[in-house]
């Protein structure tokens, strides 16, 4: 086992006022509590002809600053002159600047670029606070110990009561856990230890990890949400979600649990297209022209996904039909359409998105030949574009009347249904966006983006239209599952809210915090061994503490004490981790397998986990996820979301209507897809509450007229409820207090003094909304 490096701190403090004797013994206790891992380093340390100034150098390489806050240290530091000014003036510095920049999210796992973080540490030894602070770290929590007393014998030994004694013991054991802590975070080690997070995320759209494969392993992990029985009961078709809220999964699960309900699955990736290459042919001059003036964009999408249904279908049913009749001639087309030779009958080389390019090229050559045998007389011209430009013809046009009219038959022989489900939108579609946002010209922008949107509008469109004309011989035999990022549905929604809020068919992912809890629990058994299980006869927090009792995890405490605001909490360490989530999945694998790494890391340091250990952990981690899960998700359709999030920096997490209003009415919202929009007060609202950035703070009455089963009322725990209807105004939403959700308190420098914890649970109350969860979704 390798030694780990020493953690390093500084103790800065002014001569003047400091009790000689408190100081001296919490240098004393401080020593030993950080020995032998760590080095406390004083400036009375410095020996006679040693140089000072390579001694303050010190200042750009330790772990963290204790500040012995009193009368004097803040007086010095006003009046900037002096060696406590030079030194607070140093730290300030090196500590703003660890904290401007957030890791990466490879960082999580990998040691490259990552940012070496610096930790103030204050603790207000004589005065109050308002004497002894100095203004630029008021928003830093302070340890007190202005009531302990220190005295010596005469030998010199330290004389204190037992009281003060456990006292001040417990704000040293607070300190020296932080900076431990702080230093095993910046270690080759802790960074690199990739165990638990390849645990955790092992990856169930693929199921595959060495030596653990195969459905058995995806059945075995898979949470059968809320959101799933939906899908599998075809109640909804098309589901929404942010990154990392399972979208993916979904859509593998229903092929993977229930191989015996389809044919077949057209499986839709949308990282698979090119965008530019469409783009570019639809943006041609003379389609360009033409479309503008008879045929809607969205309209050829459609067109075009009904003909890559339908010839998928054709492809995955013509090897089990060789005595169909004319099933050559069917399968002469498609073998003449892929290149294919007939011999190898399974090696049909194009994918869905190569049918997709062929039947948009084939919608551009039908629009031109639509064109071409209308008549020219004005009177007639529009009215022959029109009834020419349909979708039986268009079918003819790529199929041919014979193929097609087989092609009808053969589906009609079968009684099977074919899955179409739609995801993938990490890549392709993002980098697309990217090249959006650099031509810097928002009509551009707002032109390419609209592009994309209808690409995705299409497909929901093409979904709506099965199922509303579920008799038709294609239409009857699909199911669908489609999977749309949030990002993209709002701007689809802002675009044409009717169509697509009003429906009725489409799900916002919404998991319960009981689910949450099994999703947890199935990975940590999975990490603890291939073969154990928790019992199935106990409750969801039952079986997760059974987990964390086990020899592997016991060292993770069950539950966190901690002070906030003069009052002391006590909450499952599950739920202070869920309050720091958006209740996603990645999010909550996230902060578990970095904990766990935290864990192995104190080992080696011969330290148990403390509550600060555990705190500095989450807020660490918490930076990387509102950096890289949060502002990253939506930069690319609210282009402008970090000056949004800031302008809300050291204001209150709760306010009031008119002081919401005092913030987000002078920042313009700069959608991708928009170029002239002026966003009311109303829909700034309701974006940064469809992202989960703000919630509602109900009272009781409230809470009961909106059927509420929580005070802190966000779209992650709550659903829509204020915002259920496109009929909201001012006048709906002023008598509101809103909150800002917990995660971004330390990022934004929240202002949370003299105000309540928000977003704290109890089982009962996530049990309480699971149930309510299910019943909204069973009758929406």
């Amino acid at each position: 086992m390798s030694t780990p490096q020493k953690a390093r701190c500084f103790l800065s403090y002014a001569h003047e006022d400091a009790e000689r004797n408190a100081l001296e013994y919490f240098e004393y206790l401080l020593k030993q509590a950080l020995a032998p891992e760590g080095l406390l380093i004083v400036d009375k340390d410095v020996k006679p002809g040693e140089d000072f100034g390579k001694f303050m150098e010190l200042l750009g390489s330790v772990d963290a600053v204790i500040l012995i806050l009193t009368p004097a240290y803040k007086r010095k530091v006003s009046d900037r002159k002096g060696g406590v000014y030079d030194e607070f003036s140093r730290l300030l510095v090196r500590y703003e600047e660890s904290n401007s920049e957030i890791a990466p999210l490879e960082s999580i796992i990998s040691a490259e670029n990552q940012i070496k973080r610096f930790q103030i540490l204050p603790v207000l030894f004589s005065g109050s606070r308002d004497d002894s602070v100095p203004s630029r770290i008021r928003s830093l929590r302070c340890l007190d110990v202005t009531d302990l007393v220190v005295s010596r014998k005469p030998n010199g030994e330290f004389q204190i009561s037992d009281a003060d004694s456990k006292k001040f013991g417990d704000v040293v054991q607070k300190l020296t856990s932080q900076i431990i802590t702080t230093s095993i975070m910046d270690t080759e080690e802790y960074i690199s230890n990739s165990k638990y997070y390849d645990y955790c995320f092992l990856d169930l759209k693929a199921p595959t990890h060495p030596g653990r494969s195969g459905d058995a392993t995806f059945e075995k992990l898979f949470v059968k949400t809320n959101s799933y029985a939906l899908i599998e009961k075809q109640q909804v078709f098309f589901v929404v979600g942010r990154k990392g809220s399972g979208k993916s999964t979904i859509t593998k699960a229903l092929p993977l649990l229930k191989p015996e309900r389809y044919l077949s699955h057209l499986e839709i990736n949308a990282d698979h297209y090119n965008l530019e290459s469409l783009f570019a042919l639809f943006c041609s001059s003379q389609y360009r022209s033409d479309s503008d003036s008879f045929f809607p964009r969205i309209k050829a999408f459609e067109m075009t996904w009904e003909a890559v249904a339908l010839i998928s279908a054709l492809q995955h049913l013509s090897a089990k039909s060789s005595d169909h009749e004319g099933i050559t001639t069917l399968t002469d087309f498609l073998f003449t359409l892929t290149g294919d030779s007939p011999r190898q009958p399974d090696g049909i080389s194009w994918g869905v998105s190569d049918l997709f390019s062929y039947c948009f090229a084939r919608n551009i050559a039908f629009t031109q030949q639509c064109i071409d045998t209308s008549r020219t007389d004005p009177d007639f011209f529009w009215v022959d574009v029109e009834s020419l430009y349909n979708l039986e013809d268009f079918l003819i046009f790529v199929l041919g009347r014979e193929v097609l009219s087989l092609g009808r038959s053969l589906i009609r022989s079968f009684t099977g249904k074919f899955l179409v489900s739609l995801d993938g939108f990490d890549d392709a579609f993002d980098s697309f966006r990217v090249n959006t946002m650099r031509s810097g010209d928002r009509k551009i922008m707002a032109e390419r983006a609209h592009f994309e949107i209808d690409w995705l509008r299409s497909i929901l469109s093409f979904t709506l239209r099965a199922h509303r004309y579920n008799d038709n011989y294609l239409y009857s035999r699909l199911e669908f599952c489609i999977a749309a990022p949030l990002d993209r549905f709002l701007e689809v929604a802002r675009i044409n809210r009717d169509s697509y809020r009003a429906i009725g068919r489409w799900h916002s992912i919404q998991w319960s915090g009981i689910e949450l809890s099994i999703l947890l629990r199935k990975r940590l058994e999975y990490v603890i061994s291939n073969g154990y299980e928790s019992p199935s006869n106990l409750s969801p927090e039952e079986r997760l503490d059974h987990v964390f009792n086990s020899r592997q995890l016991r060292m993770l405490p069950k539950e966190i004490s901690f002070e906030y605001n003069d009052t002391t909490i006590s909450i499952p360490l599950f739920v202070y981790v869920l309050r720091h989530t958006f209740w996603r999945p990645r999010e909550i694998l996230i902060y578990y397998s970095r904990l766990l790494a935290l864990v192995d890391s104190l080992k080696k340091w011969n330290k148990d986990i403390t509550t600060e250990s555990l705190r500095r952990c989450i807020k660490r981690t918490t930076e990387t996820i509102i950096k890289n899960q949060f502002l990253n998700e939506f930069k690319t359709s609210l282009l402008n979301i970090e000056e949004v999030i800031h302008s809300f920096k050291k204001q209150p997490n709760i306010l009031d209507y008119d002081k919401l209003v005092s913030i987000v009415h002078p920042v313009e919202f700069i959608f991708a897809t928009d170029t002239c929009f002026a966003a009311t007060i109303v829909e700034k609202l309701r974006y940064l509450y469809d992202v989960g950035f703000i919630g509602f703070c109900l009272s009781n009455i409230q809470q009961q007229r909106l059927g509420s089963s929580h005070k802190h009322s966000f779209i992650f725990n709550e659903g829509l409820l204020i915002f259920s209807h496109d009929n909201i105004d001012e006048t709906d939403i002023c008598e509101f207090k809103y909150l800002i959700h917990p995660i971004f308190c330390e990022y934004l420098i929240l202002n949370t003094v003299d105000s309540e914890l928000t977003l704290v649970f109890d089982w009962e109350y996530l049990h309480h909304a699971e149930a309510d969860l299910r019943d909204r979704q069973m009758f929406a």
